[in-house]
């Protein structure tokens, strides 16, 4: 069984979430807004803009009641997952380099959650329907469902477009997606932006953008936004989502309970003691996603890797000439040693290995990032001769 290890973790100046240079819009607080709401929205949209989400224009308004466009939606989404990659959006005509908008739309194309309008076309100053936004956060949160039962509840789930149906379900089912006073969906509507601020907040309730260790529980979608993060001994009632800012940062989980899915957007992830509700899902579209973790251990069981993914290399023990042992008893027999590799002084794992050739010692094992020490035994020597 595994054990746990530690490893100092240099700490970095914490990091600022990036906001477009925007001439229209700054960077505000709850109290500057001469209209913020004070109803049923009003804690999801504390909390759009305390997380960064939401920043207000120039006449000290946060309009919460107004449509969002395909542009604010995608500043939205990638302040959201801090991404920071971008896609060649040459082909959109009516996206210029010098709209305040131009980063967002280019990262938002490479997060795959937003595409054009048409192969020319993005249409980035047009309102978003309410299943146009339902649809680009699943993609990003990689939610899907071919059982389209949790929309029944909705009256008017016959006017959902098939292409939005798995996704809305997905979402629906979580508990992401709620109806108006009537219960109607209303897919075909405009989402305001603070019915926009309240799907986030029924969805996602953490956003760490700072790098340090934490140790609170969390509820609903945690998502990581940098990295250098460690999360250590707490329980998640949701997902845990790396997101594309961490880029290939260092995300460490340690003795920790995910009551639903770990989603790597990114990231080099060490898992030490994990416990999952559901699974490891990879869709990292800014490079490969590195595991400092064996493939073969339980929790990768059900892994989707819809990108790519690394792994530790796998330690095959050495066999002695004539391949396995005989089945039969006396000389023939072989001896089995068990085995515990130490990482910067701590027993890490152990491996069981086959006599047979003189001298011969395991292939040291890979740890990046930490030092190896040696084979020991049950008693703590120092194992040299496996003859």
């Amino acid at each position: 069984m595994k054990k746990k290890f530690k490893k100092l973790i240099g700490l970095v100046v914490a990091s600022i979430m990036l906001i477009s240079t925007v001439s229209t819009v700054f960077a505000a607080s709850v109290s500057d807004f001469s209209d913020f709401p004070t109803g049923w929205s009003k804690e999801a949209m504390e909390a759009a803009v305390n997380n960064g989400l939401l920043i207000g224009y120039e006449d000290s308004t946060v309009r919460p009641k107004a449509n969002l466009t395909r542009a604010e939606m995608a500043t939205i989404i990638t302040r959201s997952f801090g991404a920071k990659t971008t896609a060649d959006i040459s082909k959109y005509t009516d996206v210029s380099s010098s709209d305040w908008f131009y980063d967002s739309i280019a990262k938002v194309v490479k997060m795959g959650a937003m595409q054009g309008v048409s192969d020319t076309e993005m249409n980035p100053r047009s309102p978003m329907t309410r299943e146009e936004v339902f649809t680009a956060i699943a993609r990003v949160l990689v939610l899907s469902s071919d059982n389209s039962d949790p929309l029944n509840k909705f009256p008017d789930k016959g006017s959902i477009s098939s292409w939005a149906v798995s996704g809305m379900a997905a979402l629906t089912e979580r508990g992401y997606i709620n109806g108006d006073e009537k219960s109607y969906v209303n897919p075909k509507a405009y989402m305001t932006r603070e019915e926009f601020a309240q799907f986030m907040h029924n969805a996602i309730r953490t956003y760490i953008s700072t790098p340090g260790t934490y140790t609170a529980n969390m509820t609903g979608i945690t998502v990581i936004r940098e990295g250098e993060v460690t999360l250590k001994g707490l329980t998640n009632t949701s997902d845990v989502v790396v997101g594309d800012g961490v880029l290939t940062g260092n995300i460490y989980i340690t003795d920790t309970n995910i009551e639903a899915r770990l989603l790597a957007r990114g990231g080099t992830i060490t898992l030490t003691n994990v416990t999952l509700g559901d699974k490891v899902v990879v869709n990292n579209v800014n490079g490969i996603t590195h595991f400092n973790n064996y493939r073969s251990e339980p929790i990768f069981s059900n892994i989707v890797e819809n990108t790519q993914a690394t792994f530790l290399t796998e330690i095959i023990p050495p066999v002695g000439p004539g391949g396995s042992s005989s089945s039969g008893g006396g000389s023939n027999k072989t001896k089995q040693y068990v085995i515990t590799f130490r990482v910067d002084g701590v027993d890490y794992d152990t491996v069981t290995v086959k006599n047979g050739v003189p001298n011969h010692i395991p292939t040291d094992p890979e740890k990046v990032g930490y030092t190896f020490d040696g084979w020991y035994d049950s008693n703590g020597n120092k194992v040299t001769d496996f003859s």
